[in-house]
């Protein structure tokens, strides 16, 4: 897979022209309120640097993609924090829906 290829998200992850991951999000702040949604979903991320540092340990076929998920993840966690910005805004045409309006559930 080249850089272009993994800077735009596969369609597996989009519906509707959103991104799986933009659903959990809004799903936690709709559930718990923004500020706790954005907890659970820090969480959410910290348990994927988790799952892939533990598969970067045992090494594998797949440990580059698996080091790069963990980066990501991690990134994306200190995002959400306020610390970064977010690891998809390098791809082409990328708008963060929560930077644009922070309201619960304001994507849809």
């Amino acid at each position: 897979m080249s850089a272009i290829e993994r800077r735009v998200a596969p369609d597996r992850y989009m519906l509707d022209g959103v991104e799986t991951i933009d659903k959990i999000r809004r799903e936690l702040r709709e559930m718990a309120g923004r500020d706790l949604g954005d907890c659970m979903f820090i969480g959410f991320c910290i348990g994927n640097v988790r799952k892939y540092g533990d598969r970067v340990a045992t090494g594998g076929p797949n440990e580059t993609r698996d080091r790069e998920k963990r980066a990501f993840y991690e990134q994306l966690a200190q995002h959400v924090m306020g610390n970064g910005t977010d690891p998809r805004s390098d791809r082409p045409g990328f708008v963060d829906p929560f930077d644009a309006d922070p309201s619960v559930g304001a994507m849809w």
